[in-house]
């Protein structure tokens, strides 16, 4: 299987629990591997994690756009369903899980 590195971030309590935001100076690059998800729509996809395949959800948060008009979209992955990948990443990041 071919793999891509794509992103780094800081492990903090999200990723711990429920899954992480993508940076919006990173959109487009994301955009162009896993294609776009209209403003309130999600879908699904495999998060590679230690040679094992996880479902995640891609999705493009809806918010009120005519509230906040000027807001970027705010582009996630959401596992916060999938118990045997939070396990599997609190495993991996004990020490910062205790």
């Amino acid at each position: 299987m071919d793999t891509t590195f794509l992103y780094r971030k800081i492990v903090d309590k999200s990723i711990l629990f429920q899954g992480f935001t993508i940076p919006v100076k990173f959109h487009s690059l994301f955009r162009t591997f896993l294609g776009e998800v209209p403003h309130g729509d999600s879908q699904k996809v495999k998060l590679l994690l230690d040679g094992e395949l996880y479902d995640c959800i891609y999705t493009n948060q809806g918010f009120d756009k005519s509230k906040w008009n000027n807001h970027s979209d705010i582009i996630q992955f959401r596992y916060d369903s999938n118990q045997s990948l939070i396990k599997k990443i609190q495993n991996i990041f004990c020490k910062t899980y205790n």
